[in-house]
């Protein structure tokens, strides 16, 4: 208001630069303000493991307000690791810090580590396990007694005979199961009896 002293009353204005608020840090990120002012910029980063959803940079522009959408930082994405043959993955979870576990059908054995962390490179831990076969091992037998079949891995069959002139006793097949046992005990081959041979009329029998 101008006074009857000719002066006015107060203090004239000022114009100062437009600001928008600061902007929030997305969680497992980090936001690099320098100034608010119109016109400036805030670029985001995100925390190791992670990557940006988003703009990496937002403009303060009139209305004071931040251009585009804030970014989002989400977990990196290691991929499906596939499966493995005769087993399974447990585990859904394929981002940063997600865990899966490995597991064998039976008769068959882990070989490797049983389970896989996803690292903040994008890429699983170690390498996938595999299952084998679990084996019974060659069966305790006797000289007399043949084996057909060299495999003794779970669900393989063996087929047991005697030399010529022996006679086998026990079961002819043999199975190994998923426990490293074999389904039948070892047979045993005794040498071939005739017997007492008949008595013939009007005769006899030596030897």
């Amino acid at each position: 208001v101008c006074q009857e002293d000719g002066t006015w009353n107060g203090t004239s204005p000022k114009c100062v630069p437009a600001k928008c608020d600061t902007p929030p840090a997305p969680e497992h990120g980090s936001a690099r303000v320098t100034d608010t002012v119109l016109g400036r910029l805030v670029e985001y980063s995100c925390d190791e493991g992670y990557e940006l959803n988003g703009p990496t940079v937002q403009q303060c522009i009139s209305g004071h307000q931040w251009s585009n959408d804030a970014p989002q930082c989400i977990p990196v994405n290691c991929g499906d690791p596939g499966g493995i043959a005769n087993g399974e993955v447990i585990g859904h979870y394929f981002h940063f810090r997600g865990v899966i576990q490995y597991e064998c059908h039976a008769g068959f054995a882990l070989q490797g580590f049983e389970t896989r962390t996803c690292q903040m490179d994008g890429k699983w831990d170690g390498k996938a396990p595999w299952c084998k076969a679990v084996s019974c091992g060659r069966p305790v037998v006797s000289s007399d007694v043949l084996i057909r079949g060299n495999d003794y891995t779970f669900g393989k069959r063996l087929l047991f005979n005697c030399r010529s002139g022996f006679i086998l006793h026990g079961t002819h097949t043999s199975v190994c199961r998923a426990n490293g046992t074999w389904s039948e005990s070892a047979p045993k081959c005794f040498p071939a009896n005739c017997g007492r041979p008949p008595i013939i009329q009007n005769g006899r029998v030596t030897g």
